[in-house]
């Protein structure tokens, strides 16, 4: 019994044995035998891809000849009516792989007496070719190819009828084109990078931007009105119930760090872009005010105003531009500042970002005391 034991444990495992190598044998015939047809069906695939492209280019050669044969025909000299039939039915029959050819003349073009005359020449059903003129409105072979439709007619109430829903595109398009060329859009990519927000900070930054081109306006009104009138949505895919001021406001305070970066970035493409000389600069200062205390900006404080507005808080805008208006930066000053304190800081500022070489500088003559001149003159600018 014992004997009969072991050899009955000794048939089991060399059963199983013998089942595990032809399982293996069959794993590895399956998946070489699938390899080999999947190379196989790729170049077939590839095979086929090259054929029909070779016979497409064969076709479209064939047609490309067309109208190069006929214009060297109808240069070297004048033809009749007459000619015209005989000419199409010649470039059909030299090219096999065309089905049909035809030749639309301008009205009158024959004599006064044909307005419309087109020669068209088709294959028929036994290959031969057949000669009609199309403009006729004949009953070709080509017109079986389509079903023919009777129009359908409905009265319509014009005085019902209204657009809603109306998309401003042309603004909005041209500003996207426009940034493109300018390359903002990478230098919000690669300097505001997307993090777990459902849409990045560099996709609200392009918001900002193509909506002051459009529409200079607030943040508040971008988010409640402006936007969802634009085709924006459509041309950024971000819908309008994503865009809020609290996150245009947060954008900003995103992308102020790289407000000198940005300026100069502007500055090497536009100049670039438009061959603006930058061998001109215009300075001036002013100044905006705020409702209310202000007390969080460092900034904003009580100063002589340009809005008549003594009463509130306010900071000073020192802007730089070209000859032809495009601005270089601008700095942001304390609203109690003279403006006659702010040309060194300015003058300091340019230089120190675009270089000193070649350049003057003008500024109004009240901006500019006797120790501010002094400070142009030895600095190479001027000023005006």
């Amino acid at each position: 019994m014992r004997n009969r034991g072991l050899a009955f444990k000794l048939i089991i495992f060399i059963l199983s044995g013998t089942m595990a190598v032809f399982l293996a044998a069959f794993i590895y015939f399956y998946l070489s035998t699938k390899q080999s047809m999947m190379k196989s069906v790729e170049e077939n695939a590839r095979n086929l891809t090259h054929s029909t492209a070779y016979r497409m280019e064969k076709v479209l050669r064939g047609v490309e000849k067309i109208p190069l044969n006929c214009a060297s025909f109808l240069s070297e000299g004048r033809y009749e009516a007459v000619d015209m039939p005989r000419l199409v039915e010649r470039m059909v029959a030299a090219n096999p792989e065309i089905y049909g050819s035809a030749i639309a003349f301008e009205p009158g073009i024959f004599g006064a007496g044909a307005r419309y005359f087109c020669p068209y020449c088709y294959r028929k059903d036994d290959g031969r070719l057949g000669v009609e003129n199309a403009a006729e409105g004949g009953g070709g072979v080509q017109r079986s190819l389509f079903e023919d439709t009777k129009p359908e007619r409905v009265e319509v109430d014009i005085n019902g009828v209204r657009v809603e829903r109306v998309k401003d595109f042309g603004g909005p398009w041209l500003g996207l084109e426009l940034m493109r060329r300018l390359e903002i859009d990478r230098f919000f990519q690669e300097h505001m990078p997307r993090g777990k927000e459902g849409i990045g900070w560099a996709e609200i930054a392009k918001v900002l931007v193509l909506c002051r081109f459009c529409h200079p306006s607030s943040e508040l009104h971008i988010a409640e009105h402006f936007y969802e009138k634009t085709a924006l949505s459509d041309l950024l895919g971000i819908p309008s119930d994503r865009v809020n001021d609290d996150r245009l406001y947060r954008a900003l305070d995103k992308l102020l760090p790289y407000k000198g970066d940005l300026e100069k970035h502007l500055k090497e493409t536009i100049g670039s872009l438009f061959k603006v000389d930058y061998d001109l600069y215009l300075y001036d200062v002013t100044s905006t005010y705020f409702e209310g205390q202000a007390k969080s900006n460092p900034s904003a404080k009580r100063g002589y105003s340009r809005d008549q507005r003594g009463d509130c808080k306010q900071v000073c805008i020192g802007l730089v531009v070209t000859r032809d208006g495009f601005p270089l930066g601008y700095e942001i000053l304390a609203g109690n500042r003279t403006d006659v304190t702010t040309v060194k800081e300015i003058i300091e500022t340019m230089e120190n970002r675009y270089g000193k070489a070649n350049r003057l500088a003008t500024a109004q003559r009240s901006d500019c005391d006797a120790s501010r001149r002094r400070m142009l003159i030895r600095g190479s600018f001027c000023k005006g």
